[in-house]
């Protein structure tokens, strides 16, 4: 049951990546690269044009963090103020790690 429980979460991380890549703002620069490794991407990598996908993406990835199915609105609210001034104090800051943080804060 652990592993299967383990294998869904990596499943759903695993297609939350691949949809984030088509469907973010950032799919042109990033799809042009050969490997791209998520846990270098940094607040400077975001585009400041349509975030949306983005956020929808981040909340999938945190729902996968969290072994849940379920999208937490509030989540995306509170993600989309504090993001862009989180990103705006620290652009060289590792992304992935910032959202970890801001999921235990939250």
């Amino acid at each position: 049951m652990i592993y299967r429980q383990t294998f869904l979460r990596q499943k759903t991380c695993a297609l939350a990546i691949i949809s984030a890549l088509f469907l973010s703002p950032m799919a042109p620069s990033i799809s042009a690269a050969k490997d791209v490794n998520l846990n270098r991407l940094s607040c400077a990598d975001l585009s400041k044009t349509d975030m949306t996908s983005f956020y929808v993406w981040l909340d999938g990835y945190r729902a996968g963090l969290a072994g849940s199915g379920k999208s937490d609105e509030s989540w995306m609210r509170h993600l989309a103020h504090a993001l862009p001034r989180e990103c705006e104090d620290n652009p060289e800051v590792d992304l992935l790690p910032l959202i970890e943080e801001m999921i235990r804060r939250h």
